[in-house]
């Protein structure tokens, strides 16, 4: 199957969603499950400011604000057309929400 996650918070971020997202991530790819992480890019560009850690094409980052309410939460604004249409493209199977922002 193909599996979106979507949060409001993951790396660079330590806390619990992340630890939770990363460990079910690992479980389904082990179990033959593709996988994707939909997550804040830190700022309103992500493209141009992306982390060295992102080097993984199944994590996909979009648009936030950095600090909304938690200084590791951030706040999705909204998602651009380009992940809407990479959202509708991979044709996920299972789609789960960590947090409630998004």
């Amino acid at each position: 199957m193909r599996i979106g996650l979507f949060t409001d918070t993951y790396r660079p971020s330590i806390n619990g969603i992340v630890f939770v997202v990363e460990s079910l991530k690992k479980h389904l790819e082990s179990q033959g499950h593709e996988v994707y992480i939909f997550c804040p890019g830190s700022s309103i560009r992500p493209g141009r400011h992306a982390e060295a850690f992102d080097e993984d094409e199944h994590v996909i980052r979009f648009p936030s604000v950095k600090g909304a309410f938690y200084d590791d939460y951030d706040l999705s604004l909204f998602f651009p057309p380009r992940v809407l249409s990479r959202i509708k493209e991979l044709d996920l199977d299972v789609i789960h929400f960590f947090t409630p922002g998004a």
